[in-house]
């Protein structure tokens, strides 16, 4: 199911940009994060890193004012939970899509500033002995990054990001039983990115 959605997903992105003649990008984010859950009244603490690649439409709205849809995918490179490592080389890669809004303001020949914000919905499923469970979470995203030299109609870019969680849930099937669980977060989370657009 979750494949389905992921290329549903992709599909619309590409469909925006082409119908909207703007362009389309890619990126490559390494993750660091920090920060304390609350479940059921048990808190944990967690901290580790995580490999993403976003893919993403871009639709200029007015002359550096830019709207981005994108979508991609998430790989946790290492855990920890209150102090203890978990090995996560068998954790599923996560899914995830947001809406984003910039504004791109020149600094020189073919340089470029962009200073934007998103919010992005996640969504992790796996399975734990006979229990099934579906993560699903919301980000709020706030970035920076330097587009430097046109190539064919490209751009290089480099940036940092920071996220903050907002909300999430986690749903447990397990013999026919499903249960709900809200989780409260509080933590950061800092990337630096590297990627290409490229106008269509």
């Amino acid at each position: 199911m979750r494949r389905t959605l992921l290329f549903l997903l992709l599909i619309l992105v590409f469909l925006s940009s082409v119908s909207a003649l703007q362009g389309l990008g890619v990126e490559t984010l390494y993750w660091r994060k920090q920060g304390s859950l609350l479940m059921e009244g048990v808190r944990s603490d967690y901290s580790g890193t995580e490999l993403e690649v976003l893919l993403s439409s871009r639709t200029v709205v007015y002359d550096s004012y830019v709207l981005s849809f994108f979508g991609g995918v998430n790989k946790a490179l290492s855990l920890t939970d209150d102090g203890a490592a978990v090995d996560v080389s068998s954790y599923p890669n996560a899914y995830f899509y947001g809406l984003g809004n910039s504004v791109v303001l020149p600094i020189d020949s073919g340089l470029l500033l962009e200073i934007g914000c998103a919010v992005t919905a996640s969504c992790l499923q796996h399975a734990i002995g006979t229990a099934h469970y579906d993560l699903r979470s919301t980000h709020l995203r706030i970035g920076g990054k330097v587009g430097v030299g046109e190539l064919e109609g490209g751009l290089f870019t480099v940036g940092l990001e920071y996220a903050i969680p907002l909300e999430g849930r986690i749903i447990k099937e397990d013999g026919g039983t499903t249960t709900l669980y809200r989780v409260s977060y509080a933590g950061s989370a800092f990337a630096f990115s590297a990627g290409f657009a490229f106008h269509l």
